[in-house]
């Protein structure tokens, strides 16, 4: 794969000129001259389409105010969809060069060609954006998968209020802006934390990590209720050394947490599903609760993405605290189990699965529904359709195996914390994610706060924002605030510089409340 400090190869691509295609030696291009490139996988694909390409119209004059002389938009396409594409979006009229790879020869020759064959995408590129100088790379950012975090949601919080009480507006005095904080979770990352937060105990625990190795996981539990999360247990930031596993990778530890939780007679179990680094239908959840999986000579299979096509029998025994005790299942994922919108298809490749291994994992998990259907599961084959049975790995499939109750994450946390209850004592509230985009616009957490928050006015803060401002009244944002809009830096893996711009950004906000 193309580094910074690399030398980009030269490639023919193609665009429609004035008599039709014509060819485009990328050397010749960027000979003598400061270029920003950006790919995607595919023109017209729905992200790339609302978001990124208008991401880079936004962004034109800025760029160009940085000494870019072209910004060029590459995918594995044909010169004619490029045309379209770039008329359809207002990139042409934008300035902004797009140009076909039809070959993928360029996208391959760098290391960025991807492949996803269950969902029909075949030879094309990772999302990237580049500045080149004379021809070489000198700025390079990869789209992260996700489980990069630099902040919990407590930690933001803290940061943008320290900023909002330093906020002075025409008085000269601080302190006038006062803060009521509620960290909040949407079934991912966090969940644990959150729910403390709002007065939930903290209950430790020892459970098998990704990969088998030992891992400390908290669960959050209030006499009533407890809360169990995926990310703390089994997911991406829990991998050695960050070395993603997507085939040996087991969703285990998350039935272990479990496991403590019935021990402490909760009469409700909340499954917050996200940030997996497992694509194992639940399996190895399943062998921690009681159920038996063994091959074809008898051996116990504990759970894993590589060991689901294996599966002989099924022997279900689970725990019979389980019919007592209510799950509920916090996600706001809706993709099925199985096929081109499927775990593996989907979310796979952000966990590190190659397209053998995609469609190995799409196999064995159609074989993990056959067994179970075998073995008395007379729902599994429906079940494995059902939206959310996809979401974390197929983990959402087992829990609708147990009879879990589907309920949005967002709202179920903010019922959980009693949000509406508590922004009625503010004038304004401040919500925010990694990135505010169209995903968000779909439900996540920022749509459901500011649905929620009535007449008051919604500000947004976030690493990046791919929406434009016209659209922000879709969410009923008032003004969106982001980390990359006070810096050029990556702020994505660094803490302290994510710190101080939340700190700059509440202040900025609160010198703009008291003006």
């Amino acid at each position: 794969m193309i580094s910074a400090g690399d030398k980009l190869p030269d490639a023919t691509l193609t665009r429609i000129g004035e008599k039709g295609p014509e060819q485009v030696q990328m050397a010749e291009k960027l000979k003598g001259r400061k270029v920003a490139i950006f790919a995607v996988p595919g023109a017209f694909t729905p992200t790339c389409h609302s978001a990124h390409v208008p991401s880079f119209i936004r962004s034109k004059d800025a760029l160009f105010s940085k000494g870019v002389e072209e910004i060029i938009c590459i995918s594995v396409n044909d010169p004619f969809v490029m045309q379209a594409w770039g008329e359809a979006t207002g990139a042409a009229e934008a300035g902004i060069t797009m140009l076909a790879d039809a070959e993928c020869a360029f996208t391959e020759a760098i290391g960025m060609r991807f492949d996803a064959a269950p969902a029909g995408l075949v030879a094309r590129s990772i999302r990237y954006a580049m500045l080149a100088e004379d021809g070489v790379v000198s700025i390079l950012n990869l789209e992260e998968g996700p489980g990069v975090c630099s902040l919990t949601a407590g930690e933001v919080a803290d940061a943008l209020a320290a900023g909002l009480r330093s906020a002075t507006g025409s008085t000269g005095a601080a302190g006038a802006v006062r803060c009521e904080l509620l960290p909040l979770a949407d079934g991912g990352d966090g969940s644990v934390d959150a729910a403390v937060a709002s007065g939930f105990a903290r209950r430790s625990h020892t459970v098998a990590g990704p990969t088998g190795q030992h891992v400390p996981a908290g669960i959050a539990f209030d006499g009533v209720t407890a809360v169990v999360e995926v990310a703390n247990t089994c997911g991406l930031a829990l991998l050695p050394d960050g070395k993603q596993e997507p085939l040996n990778a087991s969703s285990r530890g998350f039935g272990e947490a479990i496991l403590f939780a019935l021990s402490l007679n909760p009469a409700r179990i909340v499954l917050a599903l996200g940030g997996s680094a497992s694509t194992d239908g639940g399996m190895g959840m399943l062998s921690a609760l009681g159920y038996s999986f063994r091959d074809a000579d008898g051996r116990q299979l504990y759970g894993s993405g590589r060991e689901l096509a294996r599966i002989h029998t099924v022997h279900r025994s689970a725990l019979a605290e389980l019919a007592g005790t209510e799950l509920i299942v916090a996600s706001d994922v809706h993709n099925p189990l199985l096929g081109p919108q499927g775990a593996p298809a989907v979310f796979g490749p952000q966990k590190g699965a190659e397209p053998g291994d995609v469609a190995a994992l799409d196999h064995g998990l159609e074989h993990f529904v056959a067994t179970m259907t075998e073995a008395g599961f007379t729902n599994a084959a429906a079940l494995a359709g059902h939206p959310g049975a996809g979401s974390a790995g197929g983990i959402g499939y087992a829990c609708l195996l147990l009879g879990a109750q589907q309920v949005s994450g967002a709202d179920y946390f903010l019922d959980l914390l009693d949000f509406n209850n508590r922004k009625d004592n503010c004038d304004v509230v401040i919500t925010g994610e990694g990135s505010i985009d169209e995903q968000t616009l779909a439900g996540k957490l920022p749509a459901a706060v500011a649905r929620r928050s009535g007449q008051r006015p919604v500000i947004a803060v976030a690493g990046r924002s791919l929406l434009p401002r016209d659209r922000w009244s879709d969410l009923d944002l008032t003004r969106v605030y982001t980390l990359a809009d006070y810096t050029d830096l990556d702020s994505a893996k660094d803490p302290e510089l994510s710190a101080a711009l939340l700190r700059r950004i509440g202040r900025d906000i609160g010198n703009s409340l008291l003006l």
